[in-house]
């Protein structure tokens, strides 16, 4: 049975329809629908969010090595020299956002072969120190063409960006602490 009705302001006629005798709740094909576009869903929901985590944790890694960059620097200009490591600097706690640690080798305080990565397995990386973090598989090997080495964080540090960098900024500090005294 079905009943019409007419809207008297503007003449449509509509027709609702009794509903039929159905039993309430979703029956096993919309309940497989249901699942299969969440499913959808979540495959491309997953590695989005995982790509993001990986983007915003290198970010927060790079914000720490340029913060031990600069301490690097004081270092060097308040010293004269590279630190022999990060204890040097009240930083070997410091862990990236991964949860493996920041390294930092002094070519000329490393006796033997050391940890140094090498570019191609020959070539040293940096001339002088070392400054990176291994990346979350926690392994990193001396050349960074191997494989555990090629998610590394690595950076050289400022104060070897070029040759002169160190001694002009001693020559800055040691001229502003003459003009200070």
């Amino acid at each position: 049975m079905s009943t019409r009705v007419i809207n008297q302001k503007c003449g449509h006629q509509f027709a609702y329809f009794k509903p039929l005798n159905r039993n309430k709740g979703c029956n096993l094909i919309e309940l497989m629908i249901v699942i299969a576009i969440i499913a959808l869903l979540t495959t491309l929901a997953i590695p989005s969010y995982s790509n993001y985590i990986d983007r915003k944790d290198n970010a927060l890694a790079r914000i720490d090595i340029d913060g031990i960059e600069q301490a690097i620097l004081r270092f060097s200009v308040t010293t004269g020299r590279l630190p022999d490591n990060l204890t040097m600097l009240g930083m070997n706690n410091l862990l990236a956002p991964w949860g493996q640690p920041y390294e930092h080798l002094n070519h000329d305080a490393v006796q033997g072969n050391g940890k140094f990565r090498k570019f191609k397995g020959e070539v040293p990386l940096n001339s002088d120190d070392d400054l990176y973090s291994i990346n979350k598989n926690g392994a990193s090997n001396g050349p960074l063409t191997a494989a555990t080495s090629k998610d590394d964080l690595s950076v050289r540090p400022m104060a070897h960006l070029s040759g002169s960098v160190l001694t002009m900024t001693q020559l800055i500090l040691a001229a502003l602490a003459r003009i200070n005294n």
